[in-house]
């Protein structure tokens, strides 16, 4: 049986949670950590890297890893020993895991333990109150009720969806935790009607995903909505989202 430690990703089969912590603890420098930790590769080199920015340090860290596939494998069983380290040190169980995405560990409460090795220190990287998946996008609301998702660029989601459907996920999400079932079920039924009969501003029409495009019946797409009559749009994508939503709160 694989451990969750073993998995560079992972996401539990939550859909909707809501007034709870949720935190997100990331390995601070996670490749020079790594290095240093398990001693793969020079003081010397890791300083130099540290010394980077970390877009460049990125890219050198990946060219050394297409150079030298030894160092690339060792790298890998690296992150998983130090998760391991953090998951054993904390005593974290499955059912305590929103999520894995390689040095960042979203949990459902907060850990006594974040320094877990000489060189691996977990820091609080966000705190988050509510979590919605809607795979490939899952979605986290923040305690001041802003959104972070993961599966859509950061500055995607806030030119395209911030004030609009990001929006209404937010209502959501603030109403079922506040409120419960029934309250987020009304603002969704009053939502599905509106954007049904296209009485929306347009962007709340831009498909929910990394692409965030609009899409028409003719089988087309843009990044822009240029045509005035709305019924061209094919709304059918956030349609589901929407109707995934409910499911999940009914």
């Amino acid at each position: 049986m694989t451990e969750l430690w073993e998995m560079d990703h992972y996401r539990a089969d939550f859909t909707i949670l809501g007034n709870l912590d949720i935190i997100e603890y990331d390995l601070k420098s996670a490749n020079t950590s790594i290095a240093r930790e398990y001693e793969l590769l020079p003081e010397a080199k890791c300083d130099e890297l540290d010394a980077l920015p970390k877009k460049k340090r990125e890219i050198k860290v990946g060219l050394l890893k297409r150079d030298d596939p030894i160092y690339a494998e060792n790298e890998k069983l690296g992150f998983i020993a130090a998760r391991e380290a953090f998951f054993r040190k904390n005593e974290i169980k499955d059912t305590d895991v929103i999520a894995i995405k390689r040095d960042a560990i979203f949990v459902k409460k907060y850990l006594p333990y974040q320094q877990v090795g000489e060189h691996l220190l977990f820091r609080i990287k966000n705190e988050y109150s509510g979590y919605l998946n809607l795979n490939p996008v899952e979605v986290y609301q923040r305690r001041d009720r802003s959104l972070y998702t993961s599966g859509i660029n950061d500055d995607v989601y806030k030119g395209c969806h911030e004030r609009w459907f990001g929006e209404f996920l937010s209502l959501v999400m603030t109403s079922y935790a506040i409120g419960g079932r029934d309250t987020a079920l009304d603002h969704i039924r009053k939502f599905y009607d509106e954007y049904k009969w296209l009485k929306l501003d347009p962007e709340y029409y831009r498909e929910f995903n990394a692409s965030s495009r609009f899409s028409y019946k003719d089988g087309t797409y843009s990044g822009i909505e240029w045509k005035e009559d709305l019924s061209e749009l094919n709304i059918l994508y956030n349609q589901k989202i929407i109707t995934k939503i409910a499911n999940f709160i009914l």
